[in-house]
């Protein structure tokens, strides 16, 4: 197992504006289904996987079907957590992040779709936070994180 970590300035970069999101009214539901609809704006391929047992189509009520919406709040409880554990313990992180991994591989998801993903996060997060609070440092230190998470959800344990 590989463990890296990130700077102090990014991982308090990323810490402190996360903040911000979390002072968002019902943040769990607006930031992940936000992030939800700018992830298939990314990559629609990854539709099928995601469905929920809904139509395939991206119609609002895909948007608002109580599936997507409880999967959107989990995601964004999981990254939260994440966040939560940069500083004080990456190696148990680490092994979360390869846990993660290999449960989302069984359900079809590919290393490909990371990407996308983590663009999607950060354009979430430059929506809801604005440009006075999402600046160029902020940013940097986001693409550090989502790069370092989604390196430790590929990483697998053999």
């Amino acid at each position: 197992m590989v463990v890296a970590s990130m700077s102090y300035a990014s991982t308090m970069n990323v810490i402190e504006s996360w903040e911000y999101v979390r002072k968002l009214n019902n943040y769990e539901q607006v930031v992940g289904v936000h992030l939800f609809r700018k992830f298939f704006e990314l990559a629609p391929e990854a539709l099928p996987i995601f469905a929920f047992g809904c139509s395939s189509s991206l119609e609002e009520d895909f948007y608002n079907s109580p599936k997507l919406i409880r999967h959107a709040k989990l995601y964004v409880v999981a990254l939260d957590k994440a966040i939560g554990l940069l500083g004080p313990n990456f190696e148990l992180l680490q092994e979360i992040l390869m846990d993660l991994g290999d449960k989302h591989r069984r359900f079809g998801v590919s290393p490909e779709l990371f990407k996308p993903m983590g663009r999607a996060i950060i354009e979430t997060l430059e929506e809801l936070l604005g440009d006075s609070t999402f600046k160029p440092a902020i940013k940097a230190s986001w693409t550090e994180c989502i790069e370092l998470l989604s390196e430790g959800m590929i990483e697998t344990k053999s």
